[in-house]
């Protein structure tokens, strides 16, 4: 008889696939959005300075 195997990591780091799938989500979507407001920073920056 075999015995399936199991990962016990996430439980021993108290750490849910679920919840850790959120985490990364969350900070995808932080990183985008931080990214756009660069991006428009440096794109108001050039049109500023455009004309001088």
């Amino acid at each position: 008889m075999e015995v399936p195997y199991y990962d016990a990591r996430g439980d021993k780091l108290s750490i849910a696939v679920n919840d850790l799938n959120e985490q990364i989500a969350a900070k995808i979507e932080e990183l985008e959005i931080e990214n756009v407001e660069i991006y428009f920073a440096r794109l108001q920056l050039a049109f500023f300075t455009q004309g001088q």
